[in-house]
Formats: C-alpha cells, structure tokens, sequence
C-alpha cells in the first residue's frame, strides 16, 4: 500500500534527494493516491523548490493529473495564477499544463488569453509550448472568431519567435478557422519571412 502522507512528507524534506523521490512517487502513483486535492497542493508548492528540475517537473505534471481532480475550480485557479509567475521554467510548465487540461477548464475564453500571454513571454521556450496550446486549444475556445483574431495579430509581431508562434498554431488551427482565405495568406505571408524558423 502507497503511503501518502510519506510521500507528501518528502516533497516537504530540506533533502533534495528526497523531494525528487517524493515528486517521482506523485507522478507515478497518481492514479493510486486516495486525496488528489493533496497531490495538486504538493505539486503547487513544489513548483516554487528551490531546484529547477523540480520546478519544471512538478509545473510539467499538472496538465495531466487535471482531469482526475475534484476540484477543478480550485485547480484552474492555481494554473491561470501561475500564468504569471516569475520563474518561465514554471511559465512553461503552466502553457503544457493548459494545452492538456484545456477540455476540462471551465473557464476556456480565459485560459486561451492566458495562452495568448504566453505566445508572447519573453522567453523562447515558453513561447513555443504556448504555441502548442493554442493550436490544440482552438477547436475547444468558446470565440473562435476572437481566437482567430489573436492568431493573426501574433502572425505579425515584430518579435520572429512570435510570428514562429502564430505560424505553428495557425497550421493547428486551420480547420476550425473562421476565415481561412485570411489564414491561407497569412501562412503564406509567413512561408516567406525573413527568419528561417518561422518559414519552418
């Protein structure tokens, strides 16, 4: 029989040995662990460890534990907060997170704004993993046509990564797209940009 109250204890150990120990264990014996409303509290409080492979993994694990939550309400709350949190490990974390948990959000039209932030984070990596959201998240977002808005206001920013961003999610998109001759000719539009990575 797993013991969760040991695990939840070594996610809380000054021993960073026994934290990743605790968080391996949380991962993998998710299904099995009676209080999942704790899981979700652990895993939140280990997004701000001191250690960034901790941080990354414990952000990393939340999209797929969401769907078994009780509490959803609660939980999407704690996603959107992070949304903005200073560390981009756990921005990042949070974008994946979104991009699996976002059939089960209830608040979508706010989650895809979040989304929509992070398509625009400083940081590359974040960009990227929100690029990836957006094009799963489309066919789920309540507005599409707003959604289809965003998409090609990012299809033009100055920033390359951004316009790397639009170009992944508009590709993803494109079935659901309300105005597809628009986004034909922003893929194209993009297919001959000056960076090389985004006419990847």
């Amino acid at each position: 029989m797993i013991d969760q109250e040991k695990i939840h204890q070594q996610c809380l150990s000054d021993d960073i040995e026994e934290r990743i120990k605790g968080l391996k264990q949380l991962r993998t014996n998710f299904s099995s662990l009676p209080n999942k409303q704790k899981v979700w509290e652990d895993l939140i409080t280990l997004t701000t460890d001191k250690e960034f492979d901790i941080r990354w993994e414990a952000a990393n694990s939340l999209g797929s534990i969401f769907s078994q939550l009780p509490n959803k309400q609660k939980a999407w709350e704690d996603l959107h907060r992070l949304t903005v949190n200073k560390d981009w490990v756990v921005r990042l974390g949070v974008a994946d997170a979104l991009d699996f948990a976002f059939p089960q959000l209830p608040d979508k039209q706010k989650a895809w704004e979040d989304l929509i932030k992070l398509a625009a984070d400083k940081q590359l990596e974040v960009r990227l993993g929100a690029a990836y959201a957006l094009g799963s998240a489309f066919p789920q977002v309540p507005d599409k046509q707003k959604a289809w808005e965003d998409l090609h206001r990012l299809s033009s920013d100055k920033e390359s990564d951004v316009r790397g961003v639009a170009a992944s999610a508009l590709g993803s998109a494109f079935p659901q797209v309300p105005d597809k001759q628009k986004a034909w000719e922003d893929l194209h539009r993009l297919s001959s940009d000056k960076e090389s990575d985004v006419r990847g």
